[in-house]
């Protein structure tokens, strides 16, 4: 279970991350399937095959809430990536504090580091610059891999009372982790490779 200094932690690793991919984001419209994402959600149309549903529904809100503010459709798409990427950065980072198994300054340490791996690899750094479905798809894989812990662990038992009142139980994270997977399969169909996994989770 993390506590408040961890959730500060991820807040600044969160901000950090994410003006990073700004600073360095694609400034508009773009070539190939980017180019088809930023026009498909503004029109609220569909892409290639599978479509990818959620991804053009949750980019045309998001598009035109900035157009408001005089973001133009295809830079908004461009941030939308960034927002997702930051967020399962910030999310790994949460998930490894809880997992791993030392002392919490190591812990952090180990976790923290993992986390900016991941978040300035090059290839996982590319997809958060423009419009493209990949970082949305990381932020569900991170989120299936916190709940599934999560609910792995849900019923053992811990000296730390606090920890102890605040756990969520083991059917509503069950609840939680069905609904993730069922959006997320209405995003990639990629989700199938992490379903053996998760059916694990749900079985133990």
């Amino acid at each position: 279970m993390q506590n408040r200094t961890d959730r500060q932690l991820a807040v600044l690793l969160f901000a950090g991350v994410f003006g990073l991919y700004l600073r360095t984001m694609a400034p508009g419209l773009l070539f190939g399937d980017s180019g088809e994402f930023q026009v498909a959600a503004w029109t609220l149309g569909l892409a290639h095959s599978t479509g990818y549903p959620l991804y053009l529904l949750l980019g045309s809100a998001w598009q035109h809430t900035l157009a408001l503010l005089g973001v133009s459709p295809a830079y908004g798409l461009n941030i939308l990536s960034a927002l997702f990427g930051a967020l399962a950065v910030s999310l790994l980072y949460l998930t490894l504090v809880q997992w791993l198994k030392s002392t919490l300054g190591i812990r952090r340490m180990v976790a923290l580091l993992a986390a900016l791996f991941l978040a300035v690899n090059p290839t996982f750094w590319s997809q958060n610059l423009i419009a493209e479905v990949y970082t949305l798809h990381a932020l569900f894989l991170v989120l299936m891999l916190n709940l599934a812990y999560r609910l792995l662990t849900a019923n053992q038992p811990s000296t730390d009372a606090t920890e102890t009142l605040e756990r969520t139980s083991a059917v509503t994270l069950a609840a939680w982790l069905a609904l993730v997977v069922g959006l997320s399969f209405t995003h990639h169909a990629m989700t199938m490779l992490a379903l053996p996994s998760v059916l694990l989770a749900l079985w133990w």
